[in-house]
């Protein structure tokens, strides 16, 4: 993937709005203007769905008799380390052999969360639930029933959020057509800033380069073993949630 750095989209973007010439240098207020946009910028596509063009599958040892997981980067580091996603999309257990079988886990919201699961320290051989709490700043990931011994990890396939940069000269990498969008858009974020308004083919282009993303997000986009509604149940599971088969 490119390797975009910050100071591409930001220069880009000023001189879109006419507010830096290519022969006159940068002011350091601009780059810090041009680089806060950008990071707000991420953060805001962090929840469209068909801005996020990768699902990490993330492996989580389970441990004996633990019931919930911190999900953060802090430190020191939390059981899964990294920025939590803004949601889990699907969540798979690894079971040994050969060869190696991913069975389903059933993610939950908190209505299902906390209506379903009855007897939330109940223990078993295999989870068949996961529920991740929307703390701030670590989120908690809770399974259910909690495994009675090692030896199985959860793969975990999550919604992340868009990465930060954390000062101008820093790089990411981002697939083909990003470093455009970032440019465009920025432009006509930037805007207000300089009481200015960008031109109508800047806020054209900015809009058709989301558009030109939006069909391949999509199908990476597309995660889901159960369909919506109440959870499935199965074995213990079934009678603690009062639905026996």
């Amino acid at each position: 993937m490119p390797l975009i750095y910050a100071p591409q989209p930001c220069t880009t973007a000023l001189r879109l709005l006419g507010v830096a010439a290519a022969q006159e240098p940068r002011q350091a207020d601009m780059g810090q203007a041009g680089l806060g946009g950008l990071n707000s910028l991420l953060d805001a596509w962090s929840t469209d769905n068909l801005l996020t063009y990768t699902r990490p599958k993330i492996p989580l040892p389970l441990v004996a008799g633990q019931q919930v997981y911190s999900w953060g980067d802090t430190t020191p580091p939390c059981d899964i380390a990294g920025v939590p996603p803004v949601r889990l999309e699907l969540c798979l257990l690894e079971i040994g052999g050969s060869p190696v079988e991913d069975w389903p886990v059933q993610v939950l919201d908190q209505t299902q969360y906390e209506t379903n699961v009855w007897l939330k320290t109940m223990q078993s051989t295999y989870v068949e639930y996961v529920y991740l709490e929307d703390t701030q700043p670590v989120k908690q990931l809770h399974v259910w029933p909690v495994p009675q011994a090692p030896g199985y990890t959860l793969q975990l396939l999550p919604w992340p959020a868009q990465p930060q940069y954390t000062h101008w000269d820093a790089g990411l990498d981002w697939p083909n057509g990003y470093l455009r969008m970032f440019s465009y858009n920025l432009a006509v974020e930037l805007a207000p800033q300089y009481m200015a308004e960008a031109s109508p083919t800047v806020q054209r282009i900015a809009e058709q380069t989301k558009r030109d993303l939006a069909p391949i997000n999509a199908r990476v986009g597309r995660l889901a073993l159960f369909p919506s509604g109440p959870p499935r149940t199965s074995g213990w599971a079934a009678f603690v949630a009062g639905r026996p088969r």
